[in-house]
C-alpha cells in the first residue's frame, strides 16, 4: 500500500519533470494564500465593496474594456471578472454574460 508520502514524491517528480525550472516558482504560487483585492463600487459608496482574488483581475486588466465597447463573458459565473469590468468602465459599455452551468448562472 502506498503512503501519502509516496504520492507527494510522485506529484513532485511528475510536475517537476513537466514544468522543469519553472516548477519551484509555480509550486510556491500554488501554496501561497491568494491575494484579495477590494473593489470600490463606483455607483453607490454606501454599498459593500466587492472582494475577489487578485488573479481574477488579470483578464480584465489585460483586455482593459473601454466605455462604449461591447463586452461578452461566456464563462461568467460567479461574476467577479464581469463586475470588475463594469466597475472599470463605470457601466458605460454593453455587457453580455452567460455560463453553461445552470447552478452557476443562478449564483451569477
Amino acid at each position: 500500500m502506498k503512503s501519502s508520502k509516496d504520492g507527494i514524491v510522485a506529484f513532485e517528480q511528475n510536475f517537476g519533470a513537466f514544468y522543469g525550472e519553472r516548477w519551484p516558482g509555480l509550486k510556491t504560487a500554488l501554496i501561497a494564500e491568494p491575494k484579495r483585492v477590494e473593489l470600490k463600487n463606483p455607483f453607490d459608496e454606501n454599498l459593500q465593496n466587492y472582494i475577489l482574488d487578485e488573479a481574477s483581475l488579470l483578464p480584465v486588466e489585460h483586455l482593459a474594456p473601454q466605455a462604449g465597447e461591447a463586452v461578452a463573458d461566456f464563462c461568467a459565473s460567479p461574476g467577479g471578472k464581469l463586475i470588475a469590468s463594469i466597475f472599470q468602465t463605470h457601466g458605460q459599455a454593453q455587457y453580455v454574460a452567460s455560463d453553461l452551468s445552470a447552478p452557476r448562472v443562478a449564483r451569477l
